[in-house]
């Protein structure tokens, strides 16, 4: 495994809350939230931190369990139609971070889509082949 990256900050942002939630370290989280400014290196390494210590705590429980609760599988999906999900296409304009910090792309959606950490709406990414290429912004 790598070291810790933006993108898995922002792939994880609501997942990270809750588990901090889990296990009383909404405090963390929301001192990491609220840090005023552009993310920092330093600002990456206490999230890494947190999600460390999160992962630690949910060690001995199930992961069912931590995420979504005992009674979860208490409430199945039968008879839920999903035909319209699967004939769903996402929209084609693709967005990207408005801060630079990732290369993690989302497609739009009802309104562009937020970058939960910067809390901006994300920037429209060019199609392939009029991006730009590494380091030449």
């Amino acid at each position: 495994m790598g070291p810790f990256t933006w993108a898995e900050v922002c792939d994880g942002f609501h997942d990270i809350r809750i588990r901090a939630h889990r296990h009383s370290l909404q405090d963390d989280w929301r001192a990491l939230v609220t840090e005023p400014g552009m993310p920092t290196p330093a600002l990456l390494r206490r999230w890494q931190r947190l999600v460390d210590e999160i992962k630690r705590l949910d060690a001995g429980q199930d992961d069912w369990t931590v995420r979504h609760g005992d009674d979860a599988l208490a409430e199945a999906d039968e008879g839920m139609d999903s035909t319209w999900f699967d004939s769903w296409e996402p929209a084609s304009t693709r967005f990207g971070c408005p801060g630079d910090l990732c290369r993690r792309v989302r497609t739009e959606e009802l309104e562009p889509p937020q970058c939960l950490l910067l809390k901006r709406d994300m920037k429209p990414v060019p199609p392939a082949a009029q991006a730009v290429p590494d380091g030449e912004r």
